[in-house]
């Protein structure tokens, strides 16, 4: 694995392992010599470590906080709500400068140090090849058989976007039925696209698919690294990038695009 794809380690996330205390040694060296040498990285980890202070080390609600100032990307207007409720405590107001402060530095691009993805729009081009979900399989039609229906009706759910339905309905395909593999697909595929994902399970069929010599191996090793770069399992889904562009694989293209990218 070239060491330069390091970089793509998400943020945030690493540096909440390391005030958490649970990144590896060698990890921790390397982004202490990142935070040395960057005056952004300081002042995020010194508001963290300030929100942790006021509120306690709970990181999901912290995660959670930033996020919704991300997502609005109006500090200024939230800024204006808080100054205008005098009855709100000066904690809550502490608390939002706080998680301004990290998600302006998020929004800003200004962790294109070391430790994260660089400014490349991946994120977008993932994003863009999971919009339209992958075709479904054929039409059953005229057909007696108890599998087949239960194709059917799946199909009609998949192409509906119900994907919680869709998944159910492949529960209860035999599990002597000779298309089990093709199931294994569409149960990953589903849970990639449902709200919420479980990319979990998504990447616990597709593995399996992606292992096989099913007619949908190919196809499953692509979800499998998309799969893997949304669940931010970084190093993971290089390596499979990599497996892709070094054969004559489906979507081999779009995956030398993305390592390039990153490479960049």
């Amino acid at each position: 694995m070239n060491e330069k794809y390091n970089r793509i380690l998400p943020s945030l996330e690493l540096i909440l392992d390391y005030l958490d205390g649970i990144l590896d040694a060698q990890a921790s060296s390397e982004l202490e010599k990142a935070i040395e040498g960057s005056d952004e990285l300081k002042s995020i980890i010194e508001g963290i470590s300030l929100y942790y202070e006021s509120e306690g080390r709970d990181r999901d609600k912290l995660e959670a906080y930033v996020e919704q100032v991300r997502i609005n990307q109006q500090l200024k207007t939230h800024h204006s709500s808080f100054s205008q409720s005098e009855a709100k405590s000066k904690s809550l107001l502490f608390n939002f400068r706080i998680a301004a402060t990290i998600a302006f530095f998020l929004l800003a691009g200004l962790f294109a140090i070391y430790f994260i993805i660089p400014q490349n729009n991946v994120g977008d081009m993932i994003s863009a090849h999971l919009k339209t979900p992958y075709e479904a399989p054929e039409v059953f039609r005229n057909s007696a058989g108890s599998s087949d229906v239960i194709w059917s009706d799946f199909i009609a759910a998949y192409q509906n976007k119900d994907f919680e339905k869709a998944i159910a309905i492949l529960e209860e395909l035999p599990d002597s039925a000779s298309s089990q593999m093709n199931a294994r697909f569409y149960k990953g595929l589903c849970n990639l696209y449902k709200r919420p994902s479980n990319l979990t399970k998504t990447i616990n069929h597709l593995t399996v698919v992606s292992a096989s010599d099913h007619r949908l191996n190919e196809q499953a090793t692509w979800f499998l690294a998309l799969t893997y770069y949304k669940k931010r399992e970084w190093s993971k889904a290089m390596e499979v990038f990599e497996k892709i562009s070094r054969s004559n694989l489906y979507k081999k293209k779009e995956a030398k695009q993305i390592i390039e990218l990153l490479s960049d």
